[in-house]
């Protein structure tokens, strides 16, 4: 029991860290930027100014929106066209994929917004500069950052559903409230801390005015840790033992009888091992029908 429950540790460490590394990013640069963008309602120096956090609702909203649309008509659309259904390593990869993908277009968003014009109004969710006035809005409106914030909803209705389906189902019942307990904490507890070391590390590519800084660079390196974190999450996904991918029937109990033959449901988790679950239980089928001998249909 023990043995399995920590089978699914590397998966589930390394899918929250690296998707939530990137979720992240919407209460910190993505905040900054937004506020330093057009954030009135209207025009004129005296209309009402959102604050950058309210575009964060794109991301609630993209979920309510896309969870049904993905479940009823993305997913199936996919299936027919790749003629075999879509795995939950397909979704994580696709999930953070869509999370990457925010990052690019949040870089786009910044180069756009420093070569707008700067307007005289200052940005009241934004820093104080040493004159004591906010920094000024440039001329793009806010509202452009909803198709990030809205992207990483996207990916959190791919990913996170997959890792805690991954920690229920791929730990024994008797380690299930200690393994959702460790992926709350791969959740939250990990990312934050690996996020505030990048942001300390990255703080000098985003100071207070970001006009004088290198803000794409920092999602250029958010974008590189993702995709590393990719290849990272393939290979502790393909590593896991047959017997412990989630979704597998667990084993046969003392009382049931132990020749009976158990029909696995396919690996939740499907990479390189997933081949060679189905290539061991076809040769183990194999030995079976072998087994049997001819003559007098004796089990050997």
């Amino acid at each position: 029991a023990v043995t399995r429950g920590l089978d699914v540790v590397p998966v589930l460490l390394i899918g929250n860290l690296v998707f939530n590394v990137l979720y992240n990013t919407m209460s910190s640069v993505f905040y900054s930027q937004a506020c330093q963008m057009d954030t009135r309602l209207g025009s004129g120096e005296h209309a009402f100014k959102l604050s950058g956090a309210f575009f964060n609702l794109a991301d609630s909203v993209a979920i309510i929106v896309f969870t049904p649309l993905i479940e009823r008509f993305a997913i199936p659309a996919s299936e027919r066209i790749l003629g075999r259904p879509v795995s939950y390593n397909m979704k994580v990869y696709i999930g953070i994929g869509f999370a990457v993908g925010s990052q690019l277009i949040a870089a786009v968003l910044e180069y756009a917004r420093k070569g707008a014009p700067e307007l005289s109004i200052g940005s009241e969710c934004a820093p104080l500069l040493d004159n004591g006035e906010h920094v000024r809005m440039s001329g793009l409106s806010a509202f452009w950052m909803s198709i990030p914030y809205a992207m990483i909803g996207i990916g959190e209705i791919l990913v996170n559903p997959v890792l805690q389906h991954v920690a229920y189902e791929g730990a024994d019942p008797s380690m299930r409230s200690l393994v959702q307990a460790f992926n709350l904490f791969a959740m939250g507890g990990m990312p934050n801390a690996l996020s505030a070391a990048m942001s300390q590390a990255t703080a000098s590519l985003v100071p207070n005015d970001l006009n004088m800084g290198n803000l794409p660079a920092v999602y250029f390196i958010n974008v590189a840790f993702g995709i590393l974190g990719c290849g990272v999450y393939y290979l502790v996904s393909s590593s896991r033992p047959c017997h412990q991918k989630a979704g597998a029937k667990s084993k046969p109990s003392p009382d049931e009888d132990s020749n009976a033959v158990q029909a696995e449901q396919p690996p939740v988790l499907l990479g390189r091992s997933g081949s060679i679950c189905r290539d061991a239980s076809k040769l183990k089928d194999d030995k079976d029908i072998v087994s049997t001998s001819p003559e007098d249909g004796a089990v050997a």
